[in-house]
């Protein structure tokens, strides 16, 4: 409100004149400055409270976030690594979990790919000069060192007849 200062005669106290024309006296003056800082003082209270529970929103946040990324790092982790080795029926091992799923489920559908009847070879270098060698072969069909051995015993039967 805009006020203006008027001296009044005969010793009366100051007195303001707002824009509507009334009249407001320095005690009334000073119950509205009382009530301003009253309510300062109630905003002040609620901006801290507001502060506060914002920060406790976003402390929950921040933890639900951290709970959610730590339950993704053991799903991950779970499905990454072997969760089972079975070598009570070797050589024919069985491989659980993840990363085995993943590596068998690539290899199987190189296979399928391939065209290949019974078996395919695939060669992985790891350093200059060390290759490694990964044999695949359908379960119904012989391994290679079979055919092999099947082989030379046809060669020896057929050397022997003659």
């Amino acid at each position: 409100m805009i006020c203006q200062d008027t001296q009044s005669t005969g010793g009366t106290p100051h007195e303001f004149v707002g824009l509507e024309n009334k009249k407001v006296t320095e005690g009334s003056l000073a119950r509205i400055n009382a009530d301003l800082e009253l309510q300062v003082e109630n905003l002040k209270r609620d901006l801290r409270a507001l502060e506060l529970a914002s920060s406790d929103l976003i402390k929950t946040r921040d933890n639900e976030i951290w709970l959610l990324l730590k339950a993704l790092a053991h799903q991950t982790t779970r499905e990454l690594f072997l969760s089972k080795v079975d070598v009570s029926t070797y050589p024919d091992l069985r491989f659980e979990g993840g990363m085995a799923h993943i590596v068998g489920r690539f290899l199987a559908k190189q296979f399928v790919k391939s065209g290949a009847r019974n078996y395919i070879e695939m060669t992985f270098t790891e350093t200059p000069g060390e290759d490694f060698i990964v044999t695949l072969q359908r379960k119904s069909g012989k391994t290679p060192h079979t055919l092999l051995r099947e082989a030379e015993e046809k060669i020896r039967e057929l050397t022997n007849a003659n």
